[in-house]
């Protein structure tokens, strides 16, 4: 769970920061763009469209504070809504580890021994993993290859440490699941 909650955590500030450099992309390359943008956001915001415009032009002489605004008023930072993010967060662990749990499940019917079962599980996992990365890459503009194989190599590390520490519990303590 601990490696779930840091490579949401993560990813939500890889996309963020990829947010904030589309804008400050657009202020040097295309500044129109950016006032379209900021004008929508202002309006959405409920500005009267004049003021809108007032501003916008106004802004639009210091590139610095009109990339601010829209960074402060059209990124996102933190869901709105708590209940929303704890269902969201409570269904994707469940939808998380489904991957690493259903193996077991199949493995045990059809007389699999545990260690392929294992395999199994941590392939999917890692699969899975690495399919979020790429989309994760795509949506913040980062590099496709290093963000799926850093989750990837996040999930085998946890299922590393995870196998490990059941496994000195089994030698020292004679747990045996």
């Amino acid at each position: 769970m601990t490696s779930g909650a840091y490579l949401s955590a993560k990813s939500k500030n890889d996309i963020y920061t990829g947010e904030v450099n589309e804008i400050k992309m657009k202020a040097a390359v295309l500044p129109d763009s950016l006032k379209a943008d900021l004008s929508e956001i202002l309006k959405d915001k409920g500005v009267e469209e004049k003021l809108v415009e007032e501003m916008v032009e106004e802004l639009s002489k210091n590139k610095d504070a009109m990339v601010n605004l829209a960074i402060s008023l059209g990124v996102e930072e933190t869901p709105e809504d708590p209940k929303e993010v704890a269902i969201t967060t409570g269904i994707y662990y469940i939808l998380g580890a489904l991957p690493a749990i259903l193996p077991f499940f199949i493995g045990y019917f059809f007389g699999l021994d545990t260690i392929t079962i294992a395999i199994i599980a941590i392939a999917i996992s890692a699969i899975i993993s690495f399919v979020v990365g790429i989309f994760t890459a795509v949506l913040s503009g980062i590099s496709i290859k290093r963000k799926a194989f850093e989750n990837v190599l996040i999930i085998i590390g946890a299922t590393m440490a995870t196998y490990t520490i059941g496994t000195l519990a089994k030698m020292w303590l004679g747990i045996e699941v």
